[in-house]
């Protein structure tokens, strides 16, 4: 593709990594708050239902606030994929892929390297940037998790 373009993908690349890995730690954060207001939404319909136990079935969502009854208040089941199907998780594979492009570029810039070695760089640079970020995104939600206390929890499911 020419100078021009490995020059252009070496200095555009890093500055759209910074933006997508901010954008990524602010979904984190805006998903955390859902999840907390949520909460709050799901204890202001227990406690309704607990002044007037007839107004429960004008509900249409859970009076219960641990992540269960959440989850299964919107049709989802919890999976080690969930963070994936998010914005954040989104983001997450989009700036995995601008880390995996830019590896190969500079690696095949730097080392005059075969496209195959440049294909694994940028392979190997997704697969960590892609499990760094899903690392923090899991950590940041079980952190926030813990710190709300399960005031009126869901039935458990028979196994």
């Amino acid at each position: 593709m020419g100078q021009p373009f490995v020059l252009f993908s070496l200095i555009l690349l890093p500055c759209l990594y910074f933006v997508g890995l901010v954008t990524f730690v602010r979904a984190v954060q805006v998903a955390i708050e859902d999840m907390v207001h949520a909460r709050g939404m799901a204890r202001i319909r227990h406690y309704y239902t607990e002044l007037a136990p007839s107004m429960a079935r004008y509900l249409v969502h859970s009076t219960h606030d641990n992540q269960l009854a959440l989850l299964a208040d919107v049709g989802l089941k919890p999976t080690s994929w969930q963070s994936f199907t998010s914005t954040a998780g989104m983001v997450n594979v989009v700036n995995g892929a601008i880390a995996g492009v830019f590896a190969g570029v500079m690696t095949n810039a730097v080392l005059g390297s075969t496209i195959s070695l440049a294909v694994v760089v940028g392979m190997l640079a997704f697969a960590v940037s892609n499990g760094c970020l899903w690392q923090y995104h899991t950590r940041n939600w079980a952190a926030a998790e813990h710190k709300l206390r399960v005031l009126f929890p869901s039935a458990p499911r028979p196994s």
